[in-house]
């Protein structure tokens, strides 16, 4: 319908395309012939080192993002939208700790959360996404996949052209102050920071993000297939919970030479690797029996043409669907960034400050004592230092 080809406009290049192109409808049989239109946008705004990517029904292939793109940095996305003037009205969090038993994850929301979120429940959070409303309009972003938007009426294409210049320049920008609210959670940190010493001590599978992927009504994105044949069938819900429950624990990983092994809890065997290099932090040669010939396809083609369809323990590489835990407590790779809890440093003193010494309590040999019979607790139990002590204050 129309094409650009890097136009020049305030300062940034921008290129466009526009086209129909019919396909089967994913939710029928895929031998009726029934097909439906669709039409596919894509633009692309480039300044300097950075690209924006504006698209509806079209996207770049996943190959030529892994090639010749990387994401911005969590820290440029928190500085360039979570600015020290910003007032938060929702945010998203992820808890740093792997166990299944913990509050994986958390949304809170309010006209302005500072006055309405405890500092004190900061700590193991890590920020995922928020909405702050500034002067210059309400922002919504996520960091770890690069995605800013902000909330406006529809707009010409020279508008967004110089929207997305704008943002790119505050990205750019090595300087600025970040909102004190969210500087209270776990903060991005690049990977060249780790130190030589510290070793990643456990891995863990993304499992609720994965099975939002799958079975998420509205925004079901992907689809688990396994080969029958010549062709691929897809695995119904019967199939893939055995998966979902194997994939949703902790793996330890133990160091070897120059490799940091992941390790079957079940009996010790070697089931992957995890590789830390200065851009991010691989999965690779991650297997279990279960995940063995099952592969990941777009839902959106019909079942078994994806010529991208991936198998599944690659597809939780790529889209960084795991979480790696350090033997620094205080960091943690979710989600494709890394995070550093500063409420753990120097010992965790700001945890510590909520803690009182009581000297009575140094003589306690036993929880209640003998407690038979008796009318009061042991005198040197730590029930009765409570009660003639701690409860007195």
């Amino acid at each position: 319908m129309f094409r650009a080809d890097r136009v020049v406009l305030s300062h940034s290049k921008y290129s466009a395309i526009c086209f129909s192109f019919e396909r089967s409808p994913a939710f029928l049989d895929s031998e009726t012939e029934a097909v439906e239109r669709v039409f596919g946008f894509l633009l692309i705004v480039e300044k300097g080192d950075f690209i924006a990517v504006l698209k509806s029904g079209l996207d770049l292939p996943s190959t030529f993002k892994t090639d010749y793109l990387n994401n911005v940095g969590s820290e440029r996305v928190e500085r360039a939208i979570a600015r020290h003037d910003a007032i938060f009205e929702k945010l998203r969090l992820k808890n740093m700790s792997t166990s299944k038993f913990a509050l994986r994850t958390k949304t809170v929301e309010a006209r302005d959360l500072v006055n309405a979120v405890a500092t004190s429940s900061a700590s193991r959070f890590a920020p995922r996404g928020y909405s702050v409303r500034r002067s210059d309009g309400t922002y919504s972003a996520t960091p770890s996949t690069g995605r800013i938007s902000i909330r406006a009426d529809r707009a010409g294409y020279q508008d967004i052209v110089r929207w997305a210049s704008e943002v790119m320049d505050l990205l750019a920008a090595e300087a600025g102050e970040t909102s004190a609210f969210i500087r209270n959670f776990a903060r991005p940190i690049e990977l060249s920071t780790i130190p030589t010493d510290v070793r990643p001590t456990y891995v863990a599978i993304d499992v609720p993000s994965l099975a939002s992927e799958l079975f998420e009504y509205e925004g079901r994105t992907v689809r688990l297939v396994r080969p029958n044949q010549n062709s691929f069938v897809e695995m119904v819900k019967a199939e893939i919970d055995p998966i979902l429950e194997d994939l949703d624990r902790s793996f330890p990983v133990h160091p070897e030479q120059t490799q940091n092994s992941v390790v079957n809890p079940q009996d010790q065997t070697r089931i992957g690797s995890v590789r830390v290099s200065k851009t991010r932090i691989s999965l690779q040669g991650f297997t279990l029996p279960s995940i063995e010939g099952v592969f990941v396809e777009d839902a959106a083609v019909p079942i078994g043409t994806d010529t991208e369809r991936k198998q599944l323990a690659r597809y939780l590489d790529h889209e960084d669907f795991f979480t790696v835990l350090f033997s620094d407590l205080a960091l943690a790779y979710i989600d494709g960034s890394l995070y550093r809890d500063q409420a753990l440093l120097g010992g965790g003193a700001n945890f510590l400050r909520h803690l009182q010494a009581v000297p009575s309590l140094a003589g306690a040999t036993s929880e209640k004592g003998a407690f038979a019979g008796q009318e009061a607790f042991d005198d040197t139990s730590v029930f009765r230092a409570i009660v003639d002590h701690v409860a007195r204050r």
